[in-house]
């Protein structure tokens, strides 16, 4: 099982929202990172769906602490592991790569719901998008 989590939207340690904080006692930030997929406005978050020939999104890398209860986490994204067709998400194991272009195997959450009002961002950066849409840091 790998021992880092990417995070790719409001668990960013850039944009230190409230839930972030969540973040830092459960894992260690250790840089920037990216991965293939498409990345989602949902409205009040992004979600991502992990896809090899798709564009880069952008996100950060955590080394996990051990042992790490995923239930709070798990249930702040809508992660329900005996209910899988129910979650929002889904936990699953990827390749990110850190800026220096290392492979590193990481937890992330794939997102499975509904589609009615998502609109792809283009850049694959959360962070970039909030600051374009002047949404608050809090």
């Amino acid at each position: 099982m790998p021992a880092h989590l990417f995070v790719y939207g409001t668990l960013l340690k850039k944009l230190n929202l409230p839930c972030y904080r969540y973040i830092q006692k459960v894992a260690d930030f250790v840089g920037e990172a990216k991965t293939h997929g498409v990345l989602w406005d949902l409205g009040n978050y992004p979600g991502l769906q992990v896809d090899a020939t798709a564009g880069a999104v952008m996100g950060e890398l955590f080394k996990l602490k051990e042992p790490l209860d995923w239930h709070e986490l798990d249930a702040y994204e809508d992660f329900h592991p005996n209910d899988l067709a129910g979650s929002l998400y889904l936990r699953i194991e990827t390749q990110v790569l850190l800026a220096n272009d290392k492979p590193q195997r990481a937890w992330l959450y794939h997102y499975q719901g509904p589609m009615h009002f998502a609109k792809v961002i283009e850049h694959g950066d959360y962070a970039l998008h909030r600051q374009t849409l002047r949404l608050p840091r809090r």
